[in-house]
């Protein structure tokens, strides 16, 4: 006289229960790859069989498309993996490094020449001179007499010495 308690609809999935016979506790499996987008698929936890919205599916994760040569420097590029979007010189997270007159906002002053002069109004003699941070320093004042000057004294010498010598000779004859 021992009946058997009713087992489906207890919110367990018992042994004998699959999705067929007791669909309220035994859940129907997803079988993302089959092809077919069920209901419990998205394209988050199956883009195989439900696509992407955006980009393409690999390895059943989405992932955008390579966006390279949309000119947009996107977010992951930058001058030295896309150049075709991003250009020399912006923020991009990469130190170009290149001699084009811009200061790369990503490279310290060590690491691009055009960042040497920071035109600040002050001469920092470390990176800068009056010939590359005219901005910053100022030109030396006279500086041809710096050169001129003992270039003159020592022709001057050379030559009072030149002229006392011929002297010697021409009045010893």
């Amino acid at each position: 006289d021992c009946e058997k308690p009713e087992l489906c609809g207890n919110g367990i999935c018992e042994a004998d229960e699959n999705y067929e016979t007791c669909p309220q506790d035994c859940p129907k499996k997803v079988k993302c790859g089959d092809g077919i987008c069920d209901k419990e698929e998205t394209s988050e936890n199956c883009c195989l069989d439900c696509g992407c919205l955006s980009g393409e599916c690999v390895n059943n994760i989405c992932k955008e498309k390579d966006k390279c040569g949309d000119r947009i420097c996107s977010e992951g590029e930058n001058y030295g993996n896309c150049a075709k979007d991003c250009s020399s010189g912006v923020a991009d997270g990469y130190c170009d490094g290149a001699k084009d007159n811009i200061c790369d906002p990503d490279c310290s002053r060590d690491e691009d020449e055009d960042c040497l002069c920071n035109k600040n109004g002050v001469c920092e003699s470390e990176y800068e001179d009056y010939l590359n941070c005219a901005e910053d320093c100022e030109k030396p004042s006279h500086p041809i007499f710096l050169i001129a000057i003992p270039i003159i004294v020592i022709v001057v010498v050379l030559g009072y010495l030149i002229y006392s010598k011929s002297e010697k000779y021409e009045g010893g004859e």
